[in-house]
Order: C-alpha cells, then sequence, then structure tokens
C-alpha cells in the first residue's frame, strides 16, 4: 500500500562530433579535432522503471523472509490481535452500555476507531517499520503528533460501515429478506415466470455487486489513505521496509497549522493512483484466489479421509 515506484537514470556522454569538412586533404583526417560548435556533449539518460517488490507474493515474501527471517511473513499479527480485541470489547461496551441496536453499533464501530487511531497507526508501524529492538507499545507516535489520524480514521471507519450496510440496504430495497423469511424465495418448490426469474437473479447479483464496488471505489482508498498516513508519521530515525516518499504525503506541510490535516488527507488519497490501486486489486485477487484454492483442497482431503 505504501511502496512508492523506483527507478534508475543510467546517464551515459556521447562520443563528440568532428568537424568533417567534405574538401579536405586525406592528411588531414587524421587529426580532426572536436567541433567548437559541439564542446558541450550530448548526454543520453536511459531510466529505468524497477518492478515494485510488493508487485508479486513470492517476491514480498522473500523480501519479508530477508528483513526478519522465517518470522518475518507474520510480523505485526501480535499488535493486529490487540488492536481487533480492543475495537470490539471497545464497541459491544459502548452499544451494550447505551441500548443501541444495529446502526448503534456501527456508529460505535467508527467511534472505536477514532479512539483507537494510536494503537492502529503501531499495528501498521510493525509491519511497515524496519525491525527494532523497541516493544511495539513503545513505539507509539506521541498524541500530539497524531492529529493528522483523525480524518483518514473517520472516513476509514466509515467506509467499512458502508461496505456491509450498502448490500444489506439493497437485500432490503429488493424484498429479498422478507421473502426468504415467508419461504417464497424458492425456485425449486414453486413455478415461476421468466420475467420473475429475472428479477430475482438480478436481485442476488445486486448485493455482491454493490459491495464489490462499495468495496473498490470508497473502502480500498480509504484504507490506503490511511495506511499512508501513519507511514509518512512513522518517526524520522525509523526507516520502512520498502522504499515509500514521505514527501508525497506530507510534502512541505505543517502539520501544526490549521487545516494542513485536510490537505494531507487530500494528498495522501490523490497519491493512490491508478497503477498502484490496480497492483493492489491483483494482488487481493491472487490472494483469495489462493484461499479459494486451499478451501477446496482441505474440503477434498476431509471427504477422502471420511
Amino acid at each position: 500500500m505504501i511502496e512508492t515506484p523506483t527507478s534508475t537514470a543510467i546517464i551515459e556522454t556521447a562520443p563528440p562530433a568532428y568537424a568533417d569538412e567534405p574538401d579536405s586533404p586525406l592528411e588531414k583526417k587524421d587529426s580532426m579535432l572536436p567541433s567548437e560548435a559541439t564542446a558541450d556533449q550530448d548526454i543520453e539518460i536511459t531510466v529505468i522503471n524497477h518492478k515494485p517488490i510488493t508487485a508479486n507474493i513470492r517476491a514480498s515474501v522473500h523480501h519479508l523472509h530477508t528483513v526478519g527471517g522465517f518470522f518475518g511473513r507474520w510480523r505485526g499479527a501480535g499488535v493486529g490481535m490487540i488492536y481487533h480485541m480492543l475495537h470490539a470489547l471497545l464497541t459491544n461496551f459502548l452499544t451494550g452500555l447505551m441500548g443501541l441496536g444495529l446502526g448503534g453499533h456501527a456508529l460505535m464501530h467508527i467511534v472505536s476507531s477514532i479512539g483507537l487511531a494510536r494503537v492502529h497507526m503501531a499495528w501498521t508501524h510493525s509491519m511497515i517499520a524496519a525491525p527494532s529492538s523497541k516493544s511495539w507499545f513503545r513505539r507509539i507516535v506521541p498524541r500530539k503528533q497524531c492529529k493528522a489520524l483523525l480524518l483518514p480514521s473517520l472516513a476509514f471507519a466509515v467506509a467499512q460501515q458502508v461496505t456491509v450496510i450498502m448490500p444489506i440496504a439493497v437485500a432490503f430495497a429488493f424484498g429479498l429478506p422478507q421473502e426468504m423469511h415467508n419461504q417464497e424465495f424458492d425456485f425449486m418448490g414453486r413455478d415461476i415466470s421468466p420475467k420473475e426469474a429475472a428479477y430475482y437473479a438480478f436481485a442476488l447479483l445486486s448485493v455482491p455487486a454493490t459491495a464489490i464496488f462499495v468495496a473498490l471505489a470508497i473502502l480500498l482508498p480509504a484504507s490506503v489513505t490511511l495506511t499512508r498516513i501513519e507511514a509518512a508519521l512513522l518517526p524520522e530515525d525509523q526507516e520502512t521496509i520498502v522504499p515509500f516518499d514521505r514527501s508525497s504525503v506530507l510534502g512541505d506541510l505543517d502539520l501544526q497549522t490549521r487545516g494542513a490535516c485536510r490537505a494531507v488527507f487530500v494528498e495522501a488519497w490523490k497519491s493512490f493512483e491508478p497503477a498502484a490501486r490496480l497492483r493492489l486489486i491483483k494482488l487481493y485477487v491472487k490472494m483469495f484466489s489462493l484461499q479459494i484454492g486451499i478451501a477446496v483442497v482441505g474440503g477434498l482431503a476431509m471427504l477422502i479421509m471420511i
């Protein structure tokens, strides 16, 4: 999510041009000097764009092994479990304390995400930062430097809830839950007309299509924006394990000035270019395919054993 594409520039000096007079005697050709008109030599620059490390799962795992050894692929897992446990406890506690329903649970989810923004950033830092002898708790960024986290944390939490709520709203709009509850949603048990079949098929496809669209259009850039701002707030004495240009997010902005945090959020959102978006989507598709393949192989193995 944070890797900045790198490139190498190869600078080569072109051979000098020589003054060649067509009518000059043959004996003079051996003593030709560079033309004064081309005293400034031509320079050829070749730019080689390197393929990002995170563009390939195997390359990513190998890089993690190189950085953190065999357990490098699980870096940040412990902090992630702590964050999710604290988030679930806080969300359920606030929801139960106030006696709220589904909508209230979504609101408390957003409140918990903002309240635990520093812990989430510590989780991100534990994954992207170079190995350190400090514990994750000691690497938490001071509160005064975390003002820029509020807006991206809010956007990410809202995007998470929208990704869940929108497909449910679409399902209710088509009346799918009511028909399933009334046992009317049965293709095999009753005869339906082609028009009804087309309607049900469209309704069934609309729910996952809505979830995928919202996830790609809102949730994915919100997640990347939060991660890049968290990476930009990594202390200067620490380096990331992949190339990351902090100036692409922070620029020359002073986070203590008014309106700077909003400007950082906009710049981080814009920095998620189409090429990076496509690369990340491909990575997610590969990961999903691997999970499906493992599940299928595991299911077949269980059937054979039975």
